[in-house]
């Protein structure tokens, strides 16, 4: 008897190896592994009954023989956290550039739904261009522009953006 339970004391580690995404609560499992690091023991036969995370009780050897300690355990990747995917744009925008007014920069933003080249361009109150801030091929999406405008005076400035067949003005105050 002593050398049958120093065979069976050992075994304290139940491995459940997993096929699916997730052991619910009270879950059968019809395969798995009894073991510990010297010796292992496996079959699809075994059927085991228990909850994730709580001590399970099993048996080795025969029926006279009961093993009762180790846990249940899901060998996958613990979802820490879950961040909003960005849905692609549905239509072109220009949106109010923040914070307005402004010193000395600011945030210009824009949508755009499908792959388009994007100009974006700076006029004073007189409508004089002063500047392209952006002349390029973009895909769908939202993107942002951070604008400074230290080397400009004071005042009323426009900024407008051409896509495709898409064109939008707006206003933005600079004040130091």
């Amino acid at each position: 008897m002593p050398k049958l339970i120093n065979k069976i004391l050992p075994v304290l580690l139940l491995q459940v190896l997993l096929l699916s995404s997730a052991v619910p609560a009270q879950t059968v499992l019809k395969s798995g592994v009894l073991g510990n690091s010297s010796s292992a023991a496996g079959s699809a036969g075994y059927q085991i009954k228990g909850t994730a995370g709580q001590v399970f009780t099993g048996s080795a050897g025969n029926s006279a023989n009961t093993v009762e300690g180790g846990f249940w355990y899901q060998a996958e990747e613990l979802i820490t956290g879950i961040e909003a995917l960005e849905e692609l744009p549905k239509t072109f925008r220009l949106e109010q550039n923040y914070p307005n007014p402004f010193n000395p920069s600011t945030t210009l933003q824009f949508a755009i739904p499908k792959r388009e080249k994007v100009v974006l361009h700076l006029f004073d109150v007189l409508g004089r261009h002063l500047a392209t801030l952006l002349n390029e091929e973009k895909e769908a999406g939202i993107y942002k522009l951070n604008f400074d405008g230290r080397n400009l005076p004071s005042g009323v400035y426009f900024y407008r953006i051409q896509a495709g067949q898409f064109s939008q003005t707006r206003k933005m105050l600079l004040v130091k």
